[in-house]
């Protein structure tokens, strides 16, 4: 998508990470009684509110599914 296409946050930027992108956690976060570590991968499955939260689902250590922070996780 070009970059004057692509969806703008609240603050005029084009910061958000599309649906099925494949991410990589910043910080450990817990799910599902387990902790999915720092570095898990994951592929965002939901974007929340133009990119400030992200639904991300994880194959491994375990199956789960967890709403996080864009601050909490970067393109793998």
């Amino acid at each position: 998508m070009a970059e004057a296409e692509r969806p703008k946050t609240r603050r005029g930027t084009s910061r958000s990470i599309p649906e099925l992108s494949i991410v990589a956690l910043k910080r450990s976060v817990a799910c599902k009684g387990g902790v999915v570590p720092e570095g898990g991968i994951g592929t965002v499955v939901h974007v929340y509110r133009d990119g400030e939260h992200y639904e991300i689902e994880f194959s491994e250590p375990f199956p789960c599914t967890v709403t996080v922070s864009a601050e909490d996780i970067q393109p793998a």
